[in-house]
């Protein structure tokens, strides 16, 4: 006799809110998207169409059918392959290659007691257990723990969308307390990076290659990150205009579909005009080459021999873009020859991010109107994809607090009037 198949669970309309759920279980499991005046929306249909998917796939799931070892092995073909496909400059290359291996490492590493059983096995338990094992293990910040748990929340979500675990699986790793000091207390709270200390920099230019001293006052001035300084091309420079356009063709949000755009002003227009025309190996493509890095700091630590010799011995170093390490390996002896904390490229960054919410303050302060587009304006300068990664970078902005503490209208008078 044949086991009569479950009936796909309908999708329902919870009227209160006019969003759409389905009933599986006993439980409502809701739904992006809403109902309209026209029935269901694209988003609610494409997903319920997802939750019909990953439904049948569980339930033709054959209970000993594959273990968390052979999911495990599907996953990190994936994520190879993955990795195998980015495109971009070498370090961007290198570091998907990286993280993909990472990545596989840790999760072999949460789920080894693991690997024999059936992916059905997993429950709110087990996470937990994987949880604090890492916490208890290594010395590990909230931040970095929900980096690591991260993984495996892609790892489950791949699982289940390939029909490889039941959905009880994702059920279970949503239903996971947040990551915190207080529900984990052996973790660490994460360390704030501060800005860079003007007369830190200041002090270290002297003491770069003429290339370096160029991209460090550049980095200063746009706040732009340290890769798509690195990665500079003139091809991506829109000059038609008054403000330069730089549109970085890689970046860190270009994965999701997001554009990167940094505008130029004049005196950052100035600086790179004036190191094309001072480069010993001048090039089309990259403003910022490791070719030249490495013949502009030979030149700085012997004198006595001329340019032209290093610049004919150079034929081994590639004329792409500076990579980040090098970059940032530079700035790393700047700072002991001239003797100031050590400071790293990313945090002019952060300097630059306060130099910004500090215009706003001015701003406000003078009498233009300061709300929530404004703040999003900086985040666009930033290529934050919000505002609350710009406070990553900010913390509370105490100016900005002050000016409207003191632009507002008091409170005392108006209770004694």
């Amino acid at each position: 006799m044949k086991t009569k198949a479950k009936r796909i669970p309908e999708v329902r309309r919870q009227k209160g809110r006019n969003s759409g759920y389905v009933r599986a279980e006993g439980k409502k499991i809701y739904l992006a998207g809403r109902y309209t005046e026209d029935g269901i929306d694209a988003e609610l249909k494409a997903s319920y169409k997802q939750f019909k998917k990953e439904f049948l796939a569980r339930e033709n799931t054959p209970a000993g059918s594959n273990t968390i070892a052979e999911v495990l092995k599907a996953y990190a073909s994936h994520l190879i392959e993955k990795s195998n496909n980015v495109k971009g400059n070498q370090d961007r290359i290198e570091k998907a290659a990286e993280e993909a291996r990472a990545t596989i490492r840790l999760l072999a590493e949460g789920f080894s007691p693991y690997m024999g059983d059936h992916p059905s096995s997993l429950t709110v338990l087990t996470f937990n257990t994987i949880r604090e094992d890492w916490a208890n293990d290594r010395n590990l910040t909230t931040t970095t723990l929900k980096r690591y748990f991260s993984a495996v929340r892609c790892f489950i979500k791949y699982g289940v969308s390939r029909g490889l675990m039941p959905l009880d699986c994702k059920t279970a790793v949503d239903s996971l307390a947040d990551i915190t000091t207080s529900e984990y207390p052996m973790l660490k709270e994460p360390e704030i990076r501060d800005a860079v200390c003007i007369d830190d920099v200041k002090a270290t230019l002297p003491h770069l290659n003429p290339m370096v001293n160029v991209m460090v006052q550049v980095l200063m001035a746009t706040g732009m990150r340290p890769a798509e300084l690195c990665n500079m091309q003139w091809t991506a420079i829109d000059t038609s205009e008054e403000v330069w356009k730089y549109n970085p063709e890689f970046h860190k949000m270009d994965h999701k579909g997001k554009t990167r755009v940094i505008y130029l002003r004049q005196d950052v227009q100035t600086l790179l005009s004036r190191w094309q025309s001072m480069r010993p190996t001048p090039n089309t493509d990259f403003l910022f080459t490791t070719k030249e890095s490495w013949i502009l700091g030979r030149s700085k630590n012997f004198p006595q021999t001329s340019m032209q010799t290093w610049i004919d011995a150079s034929g081994k170093y590639p004329a792409t873009g500076l990579r980040t390490r090098v970059f940032r390996e530079n700035v790393k002896r700047g700072c002991a020859a001239a003797q100031v904390d050590q400071w790293i490229p990313y945090q002019c960054r952060h300097f630059f991010a306060y130099h910004m919410l500090s215009v706003v303050s001015e701003l406000f302060a003078t009498g233009t109107k300061c709300d929530n587009a404004m703040l999003e304006g900086v985040a666009s300068v930033l290529g934050h994809a919000s505002t609350r990664t710009t406070q990553r970078y900010t913390g509370h902005n105490n100016a900005l607090a002050l000016a409207l503490t003191t632009k507002g209208s008091s409170v005392v008078e108006a209770l004694t009037s």
